[in-house]
């Protein structure tokens, strides 16, 4: 459910964003049924052991945070910090790794684990050498991300907590543990000042 469920979800109130949220845990077991018949089928050919299996996102969502009913086009930390989940051989049972990730990281590692050697020209860090326990560090402290507003100036209210014309931004997550920074922050093209001023915002989490 991305924009029209939004749009369908009957207002802000909180029975609304209740009735959402539990739709969205429903069609989540039409995807449980989907797992539980690939790990029935891998064992079946002895493969499950030989296997990873990843589960990604490439945002989080707000259902009622700061006043969002249901959206996903805000730079908030619970809409950039999205857990990643994989297991596979040689990957610790219960392990948790605090490194900055982004999808584009999934190629290069699955290349990775699979024997080969990602390709220098590639977007993304493997992750392969931490989740096999062989480096002690993160391969990147920092990941960019990017967002541009789906408005434009004749049809999005010049205010809203939605999405605007202005809600167009680049921001940096950055995490460094020696120099203790654990930081969110973005960038606002403010598009309607023909200065073309902008807007920063940092949030130390």
């Amino acid at each position: 459910m991305g924009a029209a469920g939004a749009a369908g979800g009957g207002g802000c109130s909180v029975a609304s964003i209740d009735a959402e949220y539990s739709k969205r845990l429903r069609s989540l077991l039409s995807v449980d049924d989907i797992v539980l018949a690939l790990e029935k089928t891998l064992k079946e050919a002895g493969e499950f052991e030989n296997t990873y299996m990843l589960f990604f996102s490439d945002h989080g969502y707000s259902q009622g945070q700061f006043r969002l009913c249901s959206h996903k086009m805000q730079v908030y930390d619970h809409g950039a910090r999205v857990p990643a989940l994989i297991r596979g051989p040689g990957i610790a049972p219960g392990m948790q790794l605090s490194a900055i990730t982004a999808m584009a990281d999934v190629a290069p590692t699955l290349i990775e684990l699979a024997g080969g050697t990602a390709p220098l020209a590639m977007d993304g860090r493997s992750l392969a050498p931490l989740l096999l326990g062989k480096a002690a560090s993160q391969a990147r402290d920092f990941t960019l991300i990017e967002y541009e507003s789906i408005q434009d100036a004749s049809s999005a209210p010049a205010l809203s907590a939605v999405d605007t014309v202005n809600n167009t931004f680049r921001s940096i997550r950055w995490i460094n543990a020696s120099l203790d920074k654990n930081l969110l922050y973005a960038e606002f093209a403010d598009v309607l000042d023909p200065r073309g001023m902008q807007h920063y915002c940092m949030h130390v989490l």
